[in-house]
């Protein structure tokens, strides 16, 4: 397997960024959720950065955007707890329980 130079972990990360923002404003692919699946194949890098791994050694080490995973979580629950809804099955959940309870 190729390893990433710094120069492809950049881009990737800008990439990331940008996906990100479109993301959490409820710009989704169709089909798509606001997850870390959806983030991933938007910015067109594997997910498997977003998690963290295991060494040869058995020791755990951070995944390559596990930090950029991170943020994305707490922007999320930041806009939740605003009130913000980005993703559309919030919207739904949200009205049928409003409704059930009329």
């Amino acid at each position: 397997m190729a390893r990433l130079t710094e120069a492809d972990k950049a881009r990737n990360e800008a990439a990331i960024r940008a996906a990100m923002d479109r993301v959490l404003v409820g710009n989704l692919p169709p089909g798509g959720k606001v997850d870390l699946k959806t983030l991933a194949t938007t910015a067109d890098v594997t997910r498997t950065g977003f998690y963290p791994k295991k060494s040869r050694d058995a020791t755990p080490r951070p995944g390559t955007y596990q930090h950029l995973a991170e943020e994305f979580e707490q922007r999320l629950q930041e806009l939740r707890a605003a009130g913000e809804i980005v993703d559309p099955r919030d919207a739904r959940s949200i009205g049928s329980r409003s409704r059930s309870t009329s």
